[in-house]
């Protein structure tokens, strides 16, 4: 195992700004804005993108991530492609 990496389910993501246009949510908690999701949620498919149904093609989110030894990687992006 390399010494740097971490287990996933201690990279956590933090949503510093929310989508636009739908939601984040956990798949064990739907209808719930997700705030917060590990690695290990991503890597099991739990995170959903929940969609407004509003006549858009892009969202996207803004987020941190801690690998929880303090390392933070602050003001993130990523985009979404509706179809």
């Amino acid at each position: 195992m390399d010494e740097d990496a971490q287990p996933a389910d201690q990279v956590r993501y933090t949503i510093t700004r929310a989508p636009d246009h739908g939601q984040l949510e956990l798949s064990t908690i739907p209808g719930t804005p997700a705030t917060t999701f590990t690695q290990a949620d991503i890597d099991a498919g739990l995170l959903r993108y929940r969609h407004d149904g509003s006549e858009t093609t892009v969202d996207g989110f803004d987020f941190d991530v801690d690998d929880g030894r303090g390392n933070v990687l602050a003001g993130r992006s990523f985009a979404i492609t509706i179809t």
